[in-house]
């Protein structure tokens, strides 16, 4: 062969090679080799991809996305709730206030003019009767019978038994009975020691209808009032008492009333003052003013009282006279 044919040859392979379609090799899957197994570094090339699962989207309102912030929100509304709860409590107590208020005030009221209204009775009836006689008068006393009106809560005792020494053993009635203060009775005149030292009297039914078992009054919860006694106790109403003054006193007035209902006192004007061992005639049944202290209105003849007097000033003897 001839060089001439040698080079057309080599120019007719090389014209082939250039007008046939170029194929890619793809890179061969690489295999495990000894080297890799026995912790040899691994080669450059890059791992193949891993095949990501197929999934099907949810809704958006079944989605629940947990944040931080849900928290604050649960809190707030809790909050908010708790002070509406704490908002309709306080309301609440606000109305039974006014509601206690209301009946505290109703209560003085009519404590007032219960007392207003007996001393209105009973001057009427003097008037009428020219007397001044007490409704007492309408029963014959026995000459051995004292009329009292109660100056606390009177309790009903009974005497169950006695002691080594004859002595009664006085208890109070079951169930417990207990009169008013400002509330007329009688009593047999003659007074019983009791066990302990404490003075009892019998108490009288002056309507003949004698009871089955003897009741007794302990003597520091009435007053006696002796037909004799000056003043004449019969020419006042069934309701008061005559008390003594036990320290220097101011007179005092009801100028208001409170949230409660009670009425404010404060001195009378112009002042009328009382030194101890001064004696008054007072309604037996106090009012209750400010702060829960007890006041005794003093007697008027009129019907209204406008005097009020503090109960630890005040002592009730035993006898009205």
């Amino acid at each position: 062969m001839t060089i001439s044919r040698f080079l057309i040859s080599i120019l007719a392979l090389l014209l082939l090679i250039s007008c046939s379609p170029v194929i890619q090799a793809e890179p061969l899957e690489s295999s495990p080799t000894s080297d890799s197994i026995s912790g040899a570094i691994p080669s450059n090339t890059p791992p193949a991809a891993t095949a990501v699962p197929t999934h099907t989207p949810t809704p958006e309102s079944q989605v629940v996305v947990l944040t931080p912030q849900q928290n604050n929100i649960v809190l707030t509304a809790m909050n908010l709730q708790l002070a509406d709860n704490q908002a309709r409590l306080t309301e609440s107590a606000s109305q039974i206030q006014t509601l206690s208020a209301e009946s505290a005030a109703l209560e003085t009221q009519v404590a007032l003019a219960l007392a207003q209204a007996a001393s209105s009775s009973q001057n009427t009836e003097k008037t009428n009767t020219g007397g001044g006689q007490q409704n007492n008068q309408e029963y014959d006393l026995p000459s051995n019978v004292y009329t009292v009106v109660t100056v606390d809560k009177a309790t009903i005792f009974v005497a169950n038994s006695t002691n080594d020494k004859g002595a009664l053993i006085m208890e109070p009635y079951q169930p417990r009975v207990q009169l008013p203060p400002g509330t007329e009775a009688w009593v047999y005149k003659t007074a019983i020691t009791a066990d302990g030292g404490t003075i009892f009297y019998e108490s009288y039914d002056p309507d003949g209808d004698v009871p089955d078992f003897k009741v007794y009054f302990r003597d520091s919860h009435i007053q006696i009032k002796p037909e004799n006694s000056n003043p004449n106790p019969q020419n006042y109403p069934a309701n008061v008492a005559r008390a003594e003054i036990l320290e220097r006193y101011t007179l005092h007035t009801p100028v208001g009333y409170d949230k409660q209902g009670k009425p404010d006192m404060e001195a009378y004007k112009p002042y009328i003052h009382y030194d101890p061992g001064d004696r008054v005639i007072v309604i037996a049944e106090p009012v209750i003013a400010t702060g829960g202290i007890p006041y005794y209105p003093v007697y008027d003849p009129d019907g209204n009282p406008s005097g009020f007097i503090r109960y630890n000033v005040l002592g009730f003897p035993l006898f009205w006279n």
